[in-house]
């Protein structure tokens, strides 16, 4: 039976235009990587700025993902996060 599930998975495959398919896990932590990457190639940025820039840059950029309100307070989603922890 495993066999013969191996075989239609190469099939599958086989027929795929695809020919590099990145298995499901190797995707995962590549854009796991990639993220952390960004995330502190952003922080960097942030860290050469003049201060009042990189707070202001900061916030926009929280309130553009929803995190937190034009007022610095939560999103009512973050904020039940943080009270549910």
């Amino acid at each position: 039976m495993e066999n013969k599930a191996k075989k239609q998975a190469s099939d599958l495959y086989a027929n795929d235009k695809e020919a590099d398919v990145m298995p499901v896990i190797e995707l995962i932590e590549h854009e796991r990587i990639t993220y952390i990457k960004e995330m502190e190639d952003y922080l960097q940025k942030l860290k050469e700025m003049p201060k009042e820039q990189a707070k202001k840059l900061s916030k926009e950029n929280l309130m553009k993902n929803n995190i937190i309100k034009e007022n610095g307070e939560f999103t009512d989603y973050y904020r039940s996060l943080k009270f549910n922890q």
